[in-house]
């Protein structure tokens, strides 16, 4: 964990310092500094126009009946897009750009959705649900299936 934390919080930095120079040193210093400028105005531009559709596709989902999951996975993306677009950096800003793609955070929402859930929602997916929590059989979460009407009485 600490390997971790070292590169990211000081070799990182390094590494985006190192190539941010030797772009200068290309292209020059007023190109270079043009291009991290850019890349924050559009981060910042990608944040404010993107939250408010994102806000809007979960009231929608809400309103709709359905879990705002998926535009909820959708705006965090976007909003580490966004960030990682403010960050001065080649790298993050090629990540950034990269995150804006709409397949791409889909293809990542998915992946991660899996890795995280796929152990939970494995055996409903498989169809390896036992036959007494199977839907057709009047179990799991309401599916059709028989419904038993009945009166009791409890003896203490």
């Amino acid at each position: 964990m600490r390997l971790i934390l070292l590169v990211v919080f000081i070799a990182f930095p390094l590494l985006e310092l190192a190539i941010l120079i030797k772009l200068g040193s290309i292209f020059g210093f007023w190109p270079t500094f043009a291009l991290v400028v850019i890349t924050a105005i559009v981060g910042t531009t990608v944040l404010h126009h993107q939250g408010f559709g994102v806000m809007r596709r979960m009231q929608d989902a809400v309103a709709g009946g359905q879990p705002p999951i998926e535009p909820v996975v959708d705006g965090v993306l976007l909003l580490a897009s966004g960030l990682l677009l403010i960050t001065p950096g080649l790298i993050t800003d090629t990540v950034g750009l990269v995150l804006l793609i709409p397949p791409v955070r889909r293809f990542l929402a998915r992946s991660a959705f899996k890795r995280w859930f796929g152990p939970i929602l494995e055996p409903e997916v498989r169809g390896t649900r036992p036959p007494s929590d199977r839907p057709e059989n009047g179990g799991g979460r309401g599916g059709p299936g028989p419904i038993i009407d009945a009166d009791y009485e409890r003896l203490d």
